[in-house]
């Protein structure tokens, strides 16, 4: 679908009065990438961002206002494409912060690494494995941390993440 028949749509979702403005801009500036309409004018990191009216939002939550109405107080807009820079209706959904973060983990999108990933970890994984056994047998957290030489925090982050 070309962005022309993807705004004709977007159009016909919602009267066009403040909103035309914006589509007037994430048209001129936008080129389609499969099934994304990608806004071309997007910083090196992070979320490309457009005023209209004086309000400057990242331009996926004002394609997905313009659209669907205001983002529900709580949520956020995200996206199913995993594309920054896409302001596609059809990839925007509106959903909680923890939502999101199972999206990272489940796509796989975290910058960073994490527990035995992680090149600077300090416990192999037998270590991690008795830690988690020792717990579970009753052993306070405190004490398996001392005998491992990390914190006790650490030793509830790795429990509670053995229980995912």
């Amino acid at each position: 679908m070309s962005i022309l028949a993807s705004v004709a749509r977007i159009e016909r979702f919602k009267p066009c009065h403040l909103g035309c403005s914006l589509m007037k801009k994430l048209l001129k500036f936008s080129e389609r990438r499969g099934n994304c309409s990608v806004y071309l004018l997007s910083p090196k990191s992070g979320y490309p961002k457009i005023s209209d009216f004086n309000v400057r939002k990242a331009v996926h939550i004002h394609a997905y206002e313009h659209v669907y109405g205001p983002v529900p107080r709580g949520l956020n807009v995200l996206h199913k494409c995993d594309v920054k820079h896409c302001w596609e209706p059809d990839c925007l959904y509106a959903g909680t912060h923890w939502e999101n973060m199972i999206d990272v983990v489940d796509r796989n999108r975290r910058r960073y690494k994490t527990g035995l990933d992680n090149y600077n970890g300090r416990l192999s994984r037998e270590q991690v494995s008795n830690a988690i056994e020792r717990v579970a047998n009753g052993e306070m957290q405190a004490s398996v941390a001392k005998d491992l030489g990390v914190s006790r925090n650490r030793i509830s982050k790795i429990t509670k993440e053995s229980l995912i």
